[in-house]
């Protein structure tokens, strides 16, 4: 006696099998900090493609950073400034083995197109710029970033002469959006990564601010203690250490 098997159910048998994933694939939890996501996105699209793994992406914001360095499993892999990620190594948090330094973040100086583009070749020309901007724009001095342009306004001994045209707004997409609605020679000074991530917004990139005033963020990537994807997790951080992966960094922002 043949079992027939009924249409519906074979149907459904056949739609489960082609939609299982690959044998071997998973879904990697990736946490990153929000200064460099746009950098890491691309990267992200190409390891999906080049692989049959699949990425959860998070920005998770402070808190989110804050709950991966208190506790291990929150995410498979992280990518933030190295002196989180060492902690995290440090506490027992994340995995010394695998680190892997990604770049460093410096800042850079925009304006909106169409505005007059300063010159900052060197830290008197800055100077000048600045001084002349009809506004200088940054982010929050409760930001990273923004605690390190108030530390070159400092060193340029602009602080008293700014601060009546210094606009600081909280967030750093909120940075961008002051700019874009400008209407003046506004001068903005931001990580290079947020600038570039903006730059077909309608905002310029004029260049990295000088050499003796330049301010470095370190990033670093580690797979954290009790990922639940750990062949998927050292597979990530062998594609980020990849020269082509450091190319595609270093487009978007992230140098050695």
């Amino acid at each position: 006696m043949t079992n027939r098997i009924p249409l519906s159910a074979a149907l459904v048998a056949a739609a489960l099998v082609l939609g299982a994933a690959p044998a071997g694939a998973a879904e990697l939890k990736l946490l990153v900090s929000p200064e460099i996501e746009a950098a890491v996105e691309p990267l992200v699209a190409a390891f999906e493609r080049e692989t049959r793994h699949t990425v959860d992406l998070d920005t998770g914001g402070k808190a989110g950073m804050r709950r991966a360095g208190d506790r291990g499993g929150t995410a498979d892999v992280i990518v933030a400034p190295a002196g989180r990620i060492d902690q995290m190594i440090k506490r027992g948090n994340a995995l010394a083995a695998g680190r892997h330094d990604v770049g460093r973040v410096g800042l850079g100086v925009f304006v909106r197109d169409g505005a007059r583009v300063p010159a900052i070749g060197t830290s008197d020309e800055l100077q000048k710029s600045l001084v002349a901007a009809a506004g200088v724009v940054y982010g929050d001095p409760a930001s990273e970033s923004g605690r390190q342009v108030e530390k070159l306004i400092r060193s340029l001994g602009l602080d008293a002469e700014l601060q009546m045209k210094t606009s600081r707004p909280a967030g750093r997409d909120q940075v961008a959006g002051f700019m874009l609605r400008s209407r003046g020679d506004d001068i903005g000074i931001a990580p290079v990564t947020e600038i570039l991530a903006n730059v077909r917004r309608g905002l310029k990139f004029v260049g990295p601010v000088p050499a003796d005033l330049q301010d470095y963020t370190p990033f670093a990537a580690a797979a954290l203690r009790n990922a639940a994807t750990p062949d998927a997790a050292r597979a990530f951080l062998d594609y980020l250490a990849a020269p082509a992966a450091k190319a595609k960094l270093a487009a978007a922002g992230i140098v050695e």
